[in-house]
Order: C-alpha cells, then sequence, then structure tokens
C-alpha cells in the first residue's frame, strides 16, 4: 500500500465519530437500488451469466493442458474474444439500465460516498482511498463498474467478517497494469475462507472476465489484502 507521502490523491475519507453508528444511522447511507429494465435484465441474467460460467469453464480446461502451451495459447485467444463479446454486451446493458447513482461522479467518488461510506457507519473504521496519478481517465463505464463491484465485495467482506480499526483502498496504475488493493487491520481470514468462500469467487469472476486476477492473502501482523491485477491495453 502506498504511504501518506506518495505522490497521487491521498484521502482519510472518514472517521468515526465515538464508535459505529446506530442501525437507524446506517439504514440512511444504504443506497436506493437501481431500477431494472426488463430487457437489460434479461441480457444480464441469461446472456451475459451465461457467457462469464463458460469463460470460467475455459479457464480452468486451461489450466488442466499445462504441458500443452499451443492449446492453451488457443484458449486464451478464444477467451480474449469472449471477453470482448462480453464487454460489449455490459456496455449495452449499461446504456439500458445505467449504473449505480454514486459512479455519476467517477470511481474515487463512487466509492467514497457508497461502500466506504457504509463501512463506516456499519463498523466505525477509518477509511483512506489513494488515487495514482498514473489512473486513467478513459476508463469505459463496463471496466468502471467491475471494479467497483470488486471493491465493493471486497469492503463487503471488511464489514462482515474483519473486525477491522483502519481500511485502505488504493487505485495504482503501471505501464501495463491497473492494480487495486483493499487492506484492513482485522483478524484475518483463514486458508479455507480465502480460497473457497463465495466473496472470493465473486471476485476472481468479475477480474477473469476483464483479463485480471484477485489474489487474497494475510498481512503480517494482522488483516487482509485483497489485490487485484487487470492488464492494460484493457479488453474491448
Amino acid at each position: 500500500m502506498p504511504s501518506p507521502q506518495s505522490a497521487g490523491v491521498q484521502r482519510n475519507v472518514l472517521k468515526p465519530q465515538g464508535g459505529p453508528a446506530s442501525a437507524r444511522d446506517a439504514q440512511s447511507v444504504q443506497r436506493a437500488p437501481v431500477a431494472e429494465d426488463p430487457m437489460g435484465a434479461e441480457l444480464h441474467d441469461r446472456v451475459i451469466s451465461g457467457l462469464t460460467a463458460l469463460l470460467l469453464e475455459m479457464e480452468q480446461f486451461k489450466r488442466d493442458q499445462y504441458n500443452r502451451s499451443g492449446v492453451q495459447s488457443s484458449i486464451a485467444a478464444f477467451q480474449d474474444s469472449m471477453r470482448t463479446t462480453i464487454t460489449a454486451l455490459r456496455e449495452v446493458v449499461h446504456q439500458i439500465q445505467g449504473s449505480p447513482g454514486e459512479l455519476d461522479r467517477g470511481l474515487v467518488e463512487g466509492l467514497i460516498s457508497g461502500p466506504l461510506a457504509e463501512l463506516q457507519v456499519r463498523i466505525g473504521a477509518v477509511t483512506d482511498i489513494y488515487l495514482s496519478p498514473r489512473w486513467p481517465e478513459d476508463l469505459s463505464s463496463a471496466m468502471t463498474m467491475q471494479l467497483y463491484r470488486i471493491i465493493e465485495q471486497a469492503l463487503q467482506n471488511v464489514t462482515d467478517h474483519s473486525g477491522a480499526h483502519n481500511v485502505q483502498v488504493a487505485l495504482e496504475a503501471t505501464k501495463h497494469h491497473l492494480i487495486i488493493e483493499v487492506a484492513d487491520d482485522g483478524l484475518g481470514l483463514p486458508l479455507a475462507t480465502r480460497l473457497q468462500g463465495q466473496g472470493m469467487r465473486s471476485m476472481s469472476r468479475r477480474a477473469l472476465v476483464i483479463g485480471g486476477s484477485v489474489d487474497v492473502y494475510n498481512r503480517r501482523g494482522g488483516g487482509v489484502v485483497v489485490h487485484c491485477k487487470v492488464p492494460l491495453p484493457l479488453p474491448i
């Protein structure tokens, strides 16, 4: 995670006043659901979900071909084509249904007003967010949504399981990758939970759709890091 002296945008987003807020206060930051258009819901639930499941099956098959590099390369090419199709379909769905209201002002402000605010109210943790000066400003709405959902799930895990007092979100960019880290100082997770939990599977599935990967590991001294790495140029 970047230090406070790192270049870029570093914001201490929310500090609790007297511990976790009441349940009534927690309800005040819950986000209103986005109304679903039937056509958009049908595209998502039947078409995109089916393609995503097929993409996951292809990934497992590719891993099984560990001694057949030619087959792996062919599968990877098919996966890239499928990601292009899924991304295009997601763009259509977003045009039909729209995105969560908190994303209207961008990913960072969406995180601050959405899941980070909800986390602070529910468990009283201090939250920080860091944005690299190299973070691209022209991410597609579909890519932004996937990254948002991965971070949202990571923060939900913190809220539900960690008992953390401090949570940091970092959005980094290198020449070839986007890197997201969500770190907390909570209790940490047992190995079985890290590898098999529903939240982990959800984050891994979303990362795979955009050509990336997710790793979850315990921090030395306590807490958990969720590390997501997405290649650039992005699949479009």
